[in-house]
């Protein structure tokens, strides 16, 4: 009995120790994989800092940098911000996209990588795309609003999206989100209020100039836009005096008005043509020569040529001249 006892006793040693050594051997094979892993994203880290201290002189070696890393740890979504943009300050779109793509699997929940991926499909389409390009944007910008409402810019991003596909009313109520979610932003309201005016909804575009003009600030940009809207629907309306107002302030607020990236430089022309026909002469016909030299003589005339033809015309009848 005791050496069937100390049999059985001694078989479940044996076993007690066989399952030990198959513990300790799983445990060290998981410990080999943390560590690796641990190493993994040590190694991601330092090459992000390196890429960090390259951005500034070497673009192309950040972003080299930043996707070997995300390449080693797919799983830091800090070192794919890093990545992607980078790849936006180079403007390389086509890589921001795949880049972008690859973000949004490493956290499904990143708006900001949607918004990329989108941001960057947009530019794509502007550079010629088809209505297949510009629906590649489209659904990661609904991607990132939708998982973070307050992101003004990607429903700004998707009204562009959607007036490119013809869809006039989904722009509508995205460029109206995006003033909702932002309505400190001034740009938007210049959009909204410039398609409005070309669907014929003067008396819509003038409430959302109207409603924009209050949270312009000092030097901003959109105050060009949003006087110069606002004095062309006065126009429409017949309003001479208030017309004449408005693209006077848009004149003041471009100052020297001669960027033509920003169109700042129609504001001679609008506030010249209005100051001869309500009979300052001689202050509208120094705005339309001006205008004649700025755009009419230049490679920009072709394109201005109706505003051209008008403005002679206009100092003509004036007892003037543009040249």
């Amino acid at each position: 009995m005791k050496a069937r006892l100390g049999l059985s006793f001694g078989f479940l040693l044996d076993a007690s120790k066989h399952t030990m050594r198959k513990t300790l051997a799983s445990l060290f094979v998981v410990s080999l994989a943390t560590q690796g892993c641990s190493l993994s994203a040590k190694e991601a880290v330092e090459l992000a800092i390196e890429g960090d201290k390259a951005r500034g002189a070497n673009l192309d070696d950040a972003i080299s940098k930043y996707d070997q890393a995300t390449q080693i740890d797919p799983t830091n979504t800090l070192i794919h911000d890093k990545l992607l943009n980078a790849l936006k300050k180079k403007e390389d779109w086509a890589k921001l996209v795949q880049a972008a793509s690859r973000a949004e699997k490493a956290d499904p929940t990143r708006a900001s990588a949607f918004y990329m991926h989108g941001f960057a499909a947009r530019q794509l389409a502007e550079k010629g795309g088809g209505p297949a390009q510009w629906s590649d944007a489209r659904e990661p910008l609904e991607q990132a609003f939708a998982k973070d409402p307050n992101l003004a810019d990607a429903e700004f991003d998707l009204a562009e999206v959607l007036l490119n596909l013809d869809d006039e009313t989904g722009a509508l109520k995205a460029y109206t989100k995006a003033i909702e979610t932002n309505p400190e932003n001034t740009t938007y309201y210049g959009f909204l209020a410039v398609l409005y005016r070309e669907l014929g909804y003067n008396d819509l575009a003038e409430k959302v100039v109207r409603a924009g003009l209050p949270a312009v600030k000092a030097g901003d940009k959109a105050s060009f836009t949003l006087h110069s809207l606002l004095g062309d629907l006065m126009d429409k309306k017949s309003d001479k005096a208030a017309a004449l107002s408005e693209f006077g302030l848009a004149k003041q607020a471009c100052g020297e008005c001669t960027d033509p990236l920003k169109g700042e430089h129609i504001a001679f022309f609008n506030l010249g043509r209005l100051q001869v026909a309500t009979g300052d002469t001689t202050a509208g016909l120094g705005n339309l020569k001006k205008f004649n030299k700025l755009v009419c003589k230049s490679a920009m005339g072709l394109r201005y040529k109706n505003q051209c033809e008008a403005g002679r015309e206009i100092a003509t009848k004036g007892g003037g001249s543009v040249d």
